[in-house]
């Protein structure tokens, strides 16, 4: 059997089990998948079915290319097909085989009811080690160096007791280090240390109730024995700085290596549906993608406007709407300015701009002159992933007075099936306000996920406030509350903290990757976006506001008033 089929295989078997956020239960089937022994790469598999007793210096059940197995601490046992820990011993307890190179990919089944649980890698002896563990309310990634403990990631996975196995992955290379669980990838770190050590195994403290099985070993690097044809298993490359992300092209936009962007999608043909000099009639509406009966995801959308009566009026009244797996409420139903981070550009004004980052910006920016001489162009991108099931339907609408005689479209979209149970879903939503004083303890709401999980993946914010020295706008801040707890759990100094600028402003406009300030106006105008590279989590909704910090006076703003245009773009994971 192919190396690249038998990961497919064994893809199916942990996308079956993980189909859910980690929060759920998880099903393993009954009968392990067992790896062809022929394939020389398979080093090691033991689903400890050779009977009960101490598994101290015996062979793993199939396929050795190994030695055996030998307790650092602790007693082991085989029961009943899995194997146990069962000294009650205070303290560490490890089981070690020496398995693989520098280079290797290890595995296996946990069921977790109690204490410490996980899989230790790169182990020399008592001194040198790495570990991957959970805690039953975190998934912790440490290493031991001449007796030197260091702790290198931790984050959030809440793992209670349960009765069905969770696939604990970890994809260790010699210069880098990802752990999974049910296919995700939770954490990454880059560490050469101990990376010759040839030990692997399991981990257990503070219970014996915990259960292990299916342990497997694989020798090579990871990312290069995926199959270019088939893939890898649909989550397990989910490898960012945690590995919060949605599978798919936004997994891999903030610092992906390229190699694992290639090898998820190889095999699913890049299309595009394409417009060029379409008529759009005032108030008339045009489907730039119409895509029916076939999985895919959007990953790119460039839209340019040419009219004889292009305008900021024009601009602003023009809408984006996609609809995803024909459902009745869009993901996206924005303004064009808002949507592609634009509004406030100074049309109208015989002024010629483009900015560019890396997901969002404007290529092509020629205005409107004078009365005399009407004629305009604006150019739009975004590079976006928003996956569909079935079917998707991305809209334009034209809603000015006159006709938009030139429109040139453009959005790509990977076919074949890439959508899975449980995926975040994408959503886009607005947030429009004028306000003469915004007093402190109050609070304009940008968004609000009553429940659920999901995560914010980009923060747009437009403030017209003239003059704009009169306002201490600047000073207002960027909160999220999660779940029911008023109290911040995520709090930015001023906004132009929050947008990476401290100080206010006083570059002027500029485009980064990740944030940037692409309006900066004399007349008030001010705008700004934000991405985070791995999501504004949250577990149980959020509350998204803008509001007077607590430091600041009793109100900000006075005279004319401020006027704020919010768009937010973000994640839900649906409850299926």
């Amino acid at each position: 059997m192919r190396f690249g089929v038998l990961l497919a295989l064994l893809g199916v078997v942990i996308l079956a089990a993980c189909a859910k956020p980690p929060s759920s239960e998880s099903q393993i089937p009954a009968s392990p998948l067992v790896p062809d022994a022929s394939d020389e790469r398979l080093v090691l598999f033991d689903d400890f079915s050779q009977g009960n007793g101490l598994l101290h210096g015996q062979a793993p059940s199939r396929y050795l290319q190994s030695d055996t197995w030998r307790p650092m601490q602790g007693e082991w046992e085989v029961k009943d097909g899995g194997v146990v820990e069962v000294s009650g011993v205070d303290g560490d307890s490890r089981i070690v085989i020496e398995a693989g190179g520098a280079d290797r990919w290890i595995q296996a089944d946990v069921v977790r009811q109690s204490g410490k649980v996980g899989i230790t890698f790169r182990y020399e002896d008592e001194l040198n080690w790495f570990m991957a563990w959970s805690d039953g309310e975190d998934l912790i990634l440490a290493r031991q160096v001449d007796g030197k403990f260091q702790e290198l990631k931790r984050t959030d996975y809440p793992w209670r007791g349960q009765k069905n196995p969770r696939n604990m992955v970890v994809l260790d290379e010699a210069d880098i280090v990802q752990v999974g669980v049910n296919g995700r990838i939770i954490l990454e770190a880059i560490d050469d240390s101990l990376s010759g050590a040839r030990g692997v195994g399991l981990f257990n403290r503070d219970s014996s109730e915990n259960r292990f099985d299916n342990f497997i070993v694989w020798d090579g690097s990871p990312r290069q024995n995926i199959d270019a044809t088939t893939g890898p298993p649909e989550t397990l490359e989910q490898a960012t700085s945690n590995g919060r992300l949605p599978s798919g092209l936004a997994a891999f936009r903030y610092e992906g290596p390229r190699s694992q962007l290639i090898a998820r999608f190889a095999g699913r043909e890049l299309k595009s549906q394409a417009f060029e000099r379409a008529n759009l009639p005032a108030g008339g509406e045009i489907d730039l993608l119409r895509v029916d009966g076939g999985g895919g995801r959007i990953v790119a959308l460039n839209v340019i406007l040419g009219s004889l009566a292009i305008s900021s009026e024009s601009l602003e009244s023009s809408r984006i709407t996609i609809f995803v797996d024909g459902a009745t409420d869009a993901a996206v139903d924005s303004e064009l300015v808002d949507f592609f981070f634009t509004r406030g550009l100074p049309a109208g004004e015989g002024l010629a701009n483009s900015w560019q980052s890396d997901f969002v910006g404007v290529t092509n920016y020629l205005v409107l002159r004078d009365a005399e001489r009407p004629d305009g162009r604006i150019g739009y991108y975004r590079f976006v992933d928003i996956p569909f099931e079935q079917s998707v339907v991305v809209r334009l609408r034209n809603g000015d007075e006159s006709n938009a005689a030139d429109i040139f479209g453009q959005v790509e979209y990977l076919s074949g099936p890439p959508y899975t149970e449980g995926e975040p879903r994408f959503s886009f939503a607005e947030r429009h306000i004028e306000a003469r004083r915004i007093e402190a303890g109050n609070a304009v709401e940008l968004l609000t996920v009553p429940e659920g999980e999901g995560f914010v993946d980009a923060i747009y914010l437009a403030v017209q406030a003239d003059p704009l020295s009169s306002f201490r706008w600047v000073e207002m801040n960027v909160v999220a509350r999660f779940g029911d707890d008023d109290r911040p759990g995520f709090d930015s100094s001023g906004t132009e903290d929050f947008f990476l600028s401290s100080w206010g402003w006083s570059s002027g406009s500029y485009a980064r990757r990740y944030q940037g300030h692409p309006v900066h106006r004399e007349n008030g105008w001010n705008a700004q976006y934000r991405y985070f590279p791995t999501g504004l989590w949250f577990r149980d909704g959020i509350r998204l506001s803008w509001e007077p910090g607590p430091t600041d006076a009793a109100e900000v703003g006075s005279g004319d008033p401020i006027k704020l245009w919010a768009a937010v773009s973000y994640y839900t994971i649906p409850n299926e």
